[in-house]
């Protein structure tokens, strides 16, 4: 599912947001799954709920995300970049 242009909620714009918290989240993923030593490609990582905890807040948090737009840019997925 693609992320929504706007948030349902508020009305803020995500589609501004999503591709660069997108990229930084791909970055910092990459790096934690170097680190712990599992494979790159998310579907074949095991579920650890320690491999993705609280990764993303300080980006939101820059951005100034409200809690209603996090959860659109969270729950997103873009299926076309992981298969």
């Amino acid at each position: 599912m693609l992320p929504p242009i706007v948030c349902f909620t508020c009305g803020l714009s995500i589609s501004d947001i999503a591709p660069l918290y997108h990229a930084v989240r791909r970055k910092r993923m990459a790096a934690r799954f170097a680190k712990v030593g599992a494979p790159t490609v998310p579907t074949q990582a095991a579920v650890d709920s320690t491999l993705t905890e609280n990764i993303m807040k300080d980006v939101l948090d820059a951005l100034r995300v409200t809690n209603c737009c996090r959860t659109r840019l969270v729950s997103a997925m873009t299926y076309s970049e992981h298969y």
